[in-house]
């Protein structure tokens, strides 16, 4: 919705119908970024599952123009379907390349189909405020750094987390807030 009356909106089509995004890069590379000697750090954002949504739940390109509003909540879940298998690929190349590795797979909102609907009782409701805030949060670390995973952990201790693992060291954790 921000960039639909901008220029950027003509691009946005282009990008995801070339699924150009962080993971296909690394999943591209992914022999050749695993023969570094040193530590890599990525920080993938995944835009498929973002509205629009360009991918059906096989990963097969949708035609823009046949995406119908009515359907909107069947292409988000077909979208998710999608990019779970992308990820799930990705964790299994990892899990089996790099024990050592540790990798989050992090969610940095909900659908929020029903708080999209303003002016309406449910856009303020706790129903609506879950729906925008439910994250969902997958860690894959070292065995030695499972002691430090905390329950219901969010983004607040995320970073946290991985300075402790990386450190050997147990840092406190903060308190989880909305």
């Amino acid at each position: 919705l921000i960039f639909k009356n901008t220029p950027l909106d003509l691009l946005f089509p282009n990008l995801f119908y070339l699924k150009v995004d962080n993971l296909s890069f690394v999943e591209k590379n992914f022999n050749e970024i695993l023969s570094y000697e040193q530590p890599i750090f990525f920080f993938i954002h995944l835009m498929q599952p973002h509205d629009p949504h360009y991918f059906d739940k096989d990963c097969n390109v949708l035609d823009i123009k046949k995406i119908q509003a009515k359907d909107r909540l069947q292409n988000y879940k077909e979208a998710v379907q999608c990019v779970n298998k992308n990820l799930l690929r990705f964790a299994s190349k990892l899990k089996t390349s790099d024990s050592n590795s540790i990798a989050i797979i992090f969610s940095d909102h909900g659908s929020g189909y029903i708080a999209n609907r303003r002016n309406t009782p449910y856009s303020q409701s706790k129903l609506a405020l879950d729906e925008r805030t439910e994250t969902i949060m997958l860690v894959k670390s070292p065995q030695e750094c499972h002691h430090l995973l905390k329950p219901q952990m969010g983004p607040i201790n995320l970073s946290r987390f991985i300075i402790s693992c990386l450190s050997n060291t147990n840092i406190e954790y903060l308190d989880e807030r909305i």
